[in-house]
């Protein structure tokens, strides 16, 4: 079996990270909500395995089922564990056909982009320029 079912505390761990990165700045449209994005990831996954390998198989467990109750992760990891949480997560949540287009993929997408925007400094990429022209 190539894709698997990534635990409660992966989600968690991902949902944490995308809130500790939002742009305070922002906060107005930024609202994320921790059970609904962690839903999302959820359901993506479950999607993911039962395109792959049909429903009614025992590698998802019952948990995934039930509805997602967030739980802020406490384990600190630096931002490099983040992005690979990210890619492990994908590489499980990409078998439907669709998944280009669902809200968990573009989700990874913010994620990916906030923690290199703050891998970088958030001064250091905010003050650059907004396009590029060599001349």
């Amino acid at each position: 079996m190539s894709a698997w079912m990534v635990s409660k505390q992966h989600i968690d761990a991902m949902v944490t990270v995308y809130l500790g990165l939002q742009d305070t700045r922002y906060a107005s449209f930024n609202h994320i909500d921790p059970q609904k994005c962690g839903q999302t990831l959820v359901t993506q996954n479950v999607r993911s395995l039962e395109a792959r390998y049909g429903k009614g198989d025992d590698i998802i467990p019952a948990w995934a089922y039930r509805p997602y109750q967030y739980r802020p992760s406490v384990q600190p990891f630096s931002l490099a564990q983040a992005l690979q949480n990210i890619a492990c997560y994908e590489y499980q949540a990409c078998e439907t056909e669709d998944w280009q287009r669902t809200s968990a993929f573009y989700l990874c997408q913010s994620m990916t982009f906030l923690i290199a925007r703050a891998a970088v400094g958030a001064e250091a990429y905010d003050g650059t320029r907004w396009g590029w022209d060599a001349s």
